[in-house]
């Protein structure tokens, strides 16, 4: 059977520390005692290096007493964990937590001919992060399209391929012959909505007027007669305006080749602009299942992506309800925290109407995904029965999370997606 993830994503340049921590790594009956050491400091009940936690996993009751069900989950073996391949990540050992890892093909695309070759100079560093990736036990996945500047493969390039069959069919054939090369496990697609490439179509999408769904279901149907059921697929469809919502039914007809659809969650913005708003994804998603063929299904292959990073937007009047205003600057979570931590001038409000927080200096103000973000897009995310996360780190954010600094930041989505680690719920970062 073919798998195929659905998604959306931006590639970035990535760096990351070195960090040491074997727990990840460790024989099972280890790892068993530093996730008891890890659950009896989280409760604090106790020196953890003198006094490991007696959790009785079958009531949930600690030495002291106390009920920490919710900090002990149970592993869950069904859910995901793709993470992007920046740099650094397969040199630290919690990149043992990521189930796929997504590299960049190291193609370019010559539009007079149609044809793909690989660059060459490329190949020995990814074939290096490759083989450290199988070594660890970590499926490959190799991306085309969108953001993929160098290898020519852009939007508009695949909104043209797919309207020749010919065209497609040779794309294709090519694009097995990179995969075959690199013993890829799966192929990720980056593509806006067919015959969108800039993402503004407004409402003409909904009607279709261009044949997009048509075009998607030819192009993933050739995919799969490439690969002969041999291959996972993944498709990310990036920057998903709300109109889209209504071409829900768009995806009911790739789902016999689609395992994943990666859903950008950080991209769902709130009317003053706002972006990360896990109210706003619940919104998108309640709507989007309306519009779906076989909604079951196209749920159960849903991946949230978790941006580490935020757009700063400054505030044109701070007397007046916050207007739209466009986002300046990126900012990671690694300098948020910095900001909160350093900055008497910075407050965090949070926003019950988008279920967020909000960083705020009377000038600028900055929504990011914290650990109460995350947690809720989790608890959405299991409650419509999705299919797990997708890891966009960024910079030195693979180091922490906001809230949590002794959890690096995949240890942080690992135990709230599959369980089996400490809880974060005793963060605290406001």
């Amino acid at each position: 059977m073919i798998k195929l993830y659905v998604g959306l994503m931006t590639f970035h340049t990535f760096y990351a520390y070195s960090l040491k921590d074997e727990s990840i790594l460790a024989a099972p009956q280890t790892r068993k005692n530093l996730i008891r050491h890890c659950i009896y400091d989280c409760l604090g009940l106790a020196n953890k290096a003198t006094k490991p936690c007696k959790y009785n996993s079958r009531t949930g009751i600690a030495p002291s007493g106390k009920n920490c069900t919710s900090e002990f989950k149970p592993l869950i073996k069904n859910k995901v964990l793709v993470c992007n391949a920046f740099d650094g990540l397969l040199l630290n050992p919690q990149a043992a937590l990521c189930d796929y890892v997504v590299f960049g093909a190291p193609i370019l695309y010559n539009k007079a001919t149609s044809d793909v070759t690989v660059n060459e100079k490329s190949v020995p560093d990814l074939q290096v992060n490759i083989d450290r990736a199988k070594a660890m036990g970590i499926s490959c996945a190799m991306v085309f399209g969108e953001y993929m500047s160098s290898t020519g493969i852009v939007g508009d390039t695949l909104d043209k391929i797919s309207q020749n069959a010919n065209l497609t069919k040779k794309l294709v054939s090519q694009l097995r012959g990179v995969v075959d090369r690199f013993k890829m496990d799966g192929v990720m697609i980056m593509w806006m909505l067919p015959s969108c490439p800039t993402g503004i179509c407004g409402m003409q999408s909904v009607k279709d007027k261009t044949n997009a769904r048509g075009k998607l279901v030819a192009f993933f149907n050739e995919l799969n007669n490439s690969m002969k059921g041999k291959k996972v697929f993944i498709y990310m469809m990036l920057h998903m305006p709300s109109a889209y919502t209504y071409l829900g039914n768009y995806f009911s007809e790739i789902i016999k080749w689609v395992d994943y659809i990666i859903i950008e969650t950080h991209e769902l913005r709130e009317l003053n602009g706002f972006t990360h708003s896990p109210r706003k994804l619940i919104e998108w998603i309640n709507g989007f299942a309306q519009f779906v063929n076989n909604e079951n299904q196209v749920l159960r292959r849903l991946i949230f992506t978790l941006a580490s990073y935020s757009v700063s937007y400054t505030v044109k009047d701070p007397k007046k309800e916050i207007s739209k205003t466009n986002g300046k600057t990126t900012i990671t979570n690694e300098d948020i925290c910095k900001k909160y931590k350093n900055n008497k001038n910075w407050a965090v409000e949070y926003d019950s109407t988008a279920m967020q927080y909000v960083g705020y200096d009377g000038k600028t103000w900055v929504p990011f995904d914290e650990y109460t973000s995350i947690q809720t897009k989790i608890d959405y995310l299991f409650d419509i029965g999705g299919a797990g996360l997708h890891a966009f780190v960024n910079y030195g954010d693979f180091y922490t999370i906001c809230g949590c600094e002794k959890l690096h930041y995949l240890r942080v989505l690992s135990e709230m997606l599959k369980g089996g680690e400490c809880s974060i719920n005793l963060c605290k970062w406001y």
